[in-house]
């Protein structure tokens, strides 16, 4: 098994058995909106639930388009990002990690979106007035 592999598939493992843990623990504690201070004034854990893509964006749309819509999108990001990661050199290993963390993410999204119909969200960064 080639390195490069073995790092997507300890990145993809580990993150996803990650990401659906938090998620759940997420869920089960907190109340939707409810903030857990971590870093005062730059991190939170917020609970809220994302409908649409990257910051709400499609959340008003019917269910059933968004869904089907989402699926696809996700599933081409997959295999764009998957097709990115198998033309890379074999000593290109950030790159690998990268591609690796992008796919996971995607992975995680979908795995959400086909079990809830929604993707569990509750990372919230501040960085100033931003």
């Amino acid at each position: 098994m080639s390195r490069k592999l073995i790092i997507f598939l300890v990145i993809l493992l580990a993150g996803v058995i990650l990401a659906q843990t938090t998620k759940i623990l997420v869920v089960r504690e907190l109340a939707v909106g409810e903030q857990l201070p971590v870093i005062k004034g730059f991190f939170n854990l917020v609970l809220t639930y994302n409908r649409g893509a990257a910051f709400g964006l499609f959340a008003e749309t019917s269910i059933k388009f968004a869904w089907l819509f989402f699926i696809a999108t996700t599933s081409l990001v997959m295999a764009v990002v998957a097709f990115l990661w198998w033309r890379l050199p074999a000593h290109q290993d950030l790159a690998a990690v990268g591609y690796s963390l992008i796919f996971t993410g995607a992975v995680g999204n979908l795995i959400d979106r086909l079990r809830l119909g929604e993707v569990v969200d509750f990372l919230d960064f501040h960085v100033g007035q931003l």
